[in-house]
């Protein structure tokens, strides 16, 4: 093993930066109230000319007010947040499973579920069986359930199979857990199998339900499908009986659910069937609703063994009444919530996704979800009609099995790379259509989340725990998140193509050239603050061109500060990082990838040894 001297210790006063185009990694505890007076700030703008791109920290000054005025306030807490995600939907995996290759798959799939490298997500939902956004068989996908039996009945579920998810499904699932092990999956149907139903097919035509006898089969396919996800190496957090049961769209899987019949579904079926499997520690959600209908929460937990049984509801964003879930969060406060489904697109969601995480979480949401996590450059593949033009996280070129990041992919990220599982919603004021929310993670660091809906720039100020204030001006429709913590402004930098970190060797002296080293929770050695005049600071120097030097292959060196644009760098929305003085990159030497590879500056290809990412706190 390679061991390297060590010239400070992890002790030394380092922090979160914001954030670039990937970035997010677990750092020491720290108290609520650090001596830190270096905010980072991150940046997405609605063009995605900065996109997920850190920004120049800012120092706390004296605190002030302004016209429009942000706060932050600790000592004010309020729900539990659990994390962000999408949907593992059968189109969605079955694109990043079999459209892109295998390289290009790992790369997206940590740039979405790494706290290293990606954007954490850490709340994901995946459907049983057939949902609108299904992909086989191509052309033309069709309904499927675990156990079609060729529409004949089967009570006893011998014909039972997860089979279908194997090829792509199961994979994905299980490289996105292996990436971020603290993720949350539940799970849900669209449409039991078809001979379980009023109507003998899994289409929502006709208004189907389920059959009177048919309440313990599906209880038990649940408990089968648990058990094969879990035999299989899943591990599924949670479950909810039902999508949407208030609608039965006649072109692709439904069922109409009363809220009374899924609640006597619950509390004599279902939880009956987990906890008899030992399966009781999955949580159950009831609704799971296209909308936050408070009539049919009332319904579920005026049965008091439903109330019991379930961990709490979920709600989907389509008719903009998000605000209804605190109506049902004062009813029920021991009942969790969580915003289960949105998908963006014209004339589909009423809100873009930094709008959904903010007026979720204010409305007392637990998680926050979008809809698929990737489609095709049409939207698709998909069956049936509705959710025309909705948009992914990841949109995947089937013909190219090129991979390009949407919006929704930088808004979602401003919070799920800043507020891990486990934060807290803390106190905040906001003003002037300038939309906020703020958080505090477990290990005491904070973020601050701000969207400005306005259609021109806006200035605040902004006061952060009484401790001091600073100003900033957020773009017409971008999404801003600052953080603040021990580490006082700095963040580690990660290589998009090694996945390790930029790295000064340990030592302090004048004309060390950098290199990539295995990335270090808290480590001192990779701790860049990249500060107000643009520098990239680390023990006291600062990151520059050695010689001041403008070729090729010119080595990046610390040296003292000493403010030559040679030392002067900017972020971009690529992921790349440009010297100021050449306009070179950022650039690990010959496309290497090994501990110890040294960094250089090079001309701007666009490869991955250019990318880099900067971590986030928590």
């Amino acid at each position: 093993m390679h061991l390297r001297s060590r010239f400070r210790t992890v002790g030394a006063q380092i922090t979160a930066l914001a954030l670039a185009a990937t970035g997010g990694l677990t750092v020491m505890a720290t108290p609520a109230h650090a001596a830190d007076t270096v905010i980072g700030v991150t940046l997405t703008t609605s063009d995605l000319r900065q996109a997920l791109t850190p920004q120049p920290g800012i120092t706390l000054g004296p605190v002030s007010a302004g016209t429009v005025n942000l706060t932050v306030d600790d000592s004010k807490t309020f729900q539990t947040i659990d994390g962000f995600g999408a949907s593992f939907t059968d189109t969605s995996t079955y694109l990043l499973q079999n459209k892109l290759d295998a390289a290009t798959r790992d790369r997206v799939m940590r740039d979405l579920f790494s706290r290293g490298s990606g954007i954490g997500l850490s709340l994901m939902r995946v459907p049983m069986g057939s949902s609108d956004y299904t992909a086989t068989p191509p052309p033309s996908p069709g309904t499927y359930s675990y156990d079609d039996n060729n529409g004949q009945p089967d009570p006893t579920l011998a014909n039972f199979s997860t089979a279908h998810d194997d090829a792509y499904v199961i994979p994905v699932i299980k490289q996105a857990q292996a990436l971020n092990p603290q993720m949350k999956l539940f799970a849900n149907n669209w449409s039991p199998p078809a001979w379980m139903k009023t109507t003998n097919t899994m289409l929502g035509a006709g208004n189907g339900t389920l059959k009177a006898d048919m309440y313990g089969p599906l209880a038990n396919y649940y408990v089968k499908f648990l058990q094969e996800y879990k035999a299989k190496g899943v591990k599924v957090w949670g479950v909810t009986p039902q999508n949407e049961p208030t609608i039965s769209p006649p072109s692709y899987s439904a069922m109409l659910w009363p809220a009374a019949d899924e609640a006597r579904f619950i509390a004599d079926h279902l939880a009956p069937a987990l906890k008899q499997a030992g399966l009781d520690d999955t949580k159950i959600l009831g609704a799971d609703a296209d909308h936050v209908n408070v009539n049919y929460a009332n319904t579920l937990m005026a049965n008091q063994a439903a109330r019991d049984a379930t961990y709490g509801t979920a709600w989907h964003c389509y008719r903009n009444d998000l605000r209804n879930m605190t109506t049902i969060h004062n009813s029920y406060p021991d009942k969790r919530l969580y915003e289960s489904e949105c998908s963006t697109g014209p004339g589909i969601a009423p809100m873009n996704a930094a709008q959904l995480a903010l007026e979720s979480t204010f409305n007392w949401a637990n998680g926050v979800l979008l809809w698929n996590l990737a489609l095709d450059t049409n939207g698709g593949p998909k069956m049936g009609v509705g959710c025309e033009k909705c948009t992914g996280l990841v949109t995947i070129d089937q013909a190219t099995g090129t991979p390009t990041y949407t919006d929704n992919y930088y808004q979602l990220g401003q919070f799920s790379k800043f507020v891990v599982p486990g934060a807290t919603r803390i106190g905040y004021s906001d003003g002037g259509n300038v939309w906020a929310q703020a958080y505090q993670n477990p290990d005491g660091s904070q973020a601050l989340v701000a969207h400005n809906n306005n259609t021109s720039a806006t200035t605040f100020t902004t006061t952060w725990n009484g401790d001091g204030s600073f100003q900033y001006t957020l773009p017409a429709g971008a999404t801003v998140t600052f953080t603040r913590s021990a580490r006082n402004g700095a963040a580690q930098l990660v290589g998009q193509g090694s996945n390790r970190c930029l790295d000064d060797r340990g030592d302090p002296a004048n004309g060390i050239q950098q290199y990539i080293w295995d990335c270090g929770s808290g480590d001192a050695d990779q701790s860049y603050l990249y500060s107000a005049d643009r520098e990239l600071r680390i023990a006291g120097k600062c990151l520059g061109a050695s010689g001041n030097g403008t070729a090729n292959g010119t080595k990046v060196i610390t040296w003292d500060c000493n403010g030559h644009n040679s030392q002067k760098w900017t972020f971009r929305a690529d992921g790349s990082v440009t010297n100021d003085l050449s306009g070179l990159c950022l650039d690990v030497t010959g496309h290497g990838t090994a501990n110890g590879s040294p960094v250089q500056l090079w001309s701007c290809t666009g490869n991955a040894n250019q990318k880099w990412s900067a971590t986030a706190p928590g």
